[in-house]
């Protein structure tokens, strides 16, 4: 059963297959001893992948395959990964810079403390401050 462009399902799959067993760096061969572009090839995948490459239909916008599926996931999650460690650290500088800040009242209020205390007469405290 030969097809429009002249490939039967028989001769698109064994292309399909020989395309994806092929290891990186080979592929461009095996487009180039068919004579087909990678474009054709990724509709014919994902038709096959479809269920609707026997009945001569093809997936113009080829869906993801389970491999490019898996590459995605994995890149998600590290993605995922790499904003949560960053999000925590982001946290714990807020806490960090909250310490501070509540540090830095209590010794502007323990020194206003002090100067109205040295200003009031005879008010000043006698002998050491830290006991």
């Amino acid at each position: 059963m030969a097809t429009s462009a002249g490939w039967t399902v028989e001769e698109k799959r064994a292309i399909v297959a020989e395309y994806e067993q092929a290891p990186h760096g080979f592929k461009q061969q095996v487009l180039d001893r068919y004579g087909v572009d990678r474009s054709r090839v990724l509709r014919w995948q994902a038709s096959r992948d479809a269920g609707v490459l026997e009945v001569g239909f093809t997936v113009r916008h080829p869906q993801k395959t389970p491999r490019t599926e898996s590459a995605e996931i994995a890149r998600l999650r590290r993605e995922n990964a790499r904003l949560t460690a960053e999000l925590e650290r982001a946290r714990r500088d807020v806490d960090d810079r909250q310490r501070a800040l509540e540090a830095l009242g209590k010794a502007t209020a323990l020194l206003q403390e002090l100067v109205s205390a040295k200003s009031a007469p005879g008010s000043w405290p006698q002998g050491p401050l830290i006991g």
